[in-house]
């Protein structure tokens, strides 16, 4: 508790000198990879995400059919 807030003499660093720099040992993971970053995907053509639209637009209708019907055969079953 007599510390109040100073570092005891074992647990410090010394500071570099004029012209010293500390090492950086992430400085690799932080550059780019040579021959620069990779491509950003692109998004898939038109044509491709209308079809998944619409074939999650036919499993919507599915679903809500059935949910209709789980839900006439509930009110019927009670």
């Amino acid at each position: 508790m007599g510390s109040k807030g100073r570092i005891p003499p074992h647990m410090r660093r010394s500071h570099p000198g004029l012209g010293m720099v500390y090492s950086e040992p992430f400085a690799s993971a932080i550059r780019p990879p040579p021959g620069g970053l990779p491509p950003f995907e692109l998004p898939p053509p038109p044509e491709i995400m209308e079809q998944k639209l619409a074939t999650q637009h036919v499993e919507m209708e599915r679903l809500a059919a059935e949910n209709q019907r789980l839900a006439t055969t509930q009110g019927t079953l009670q």
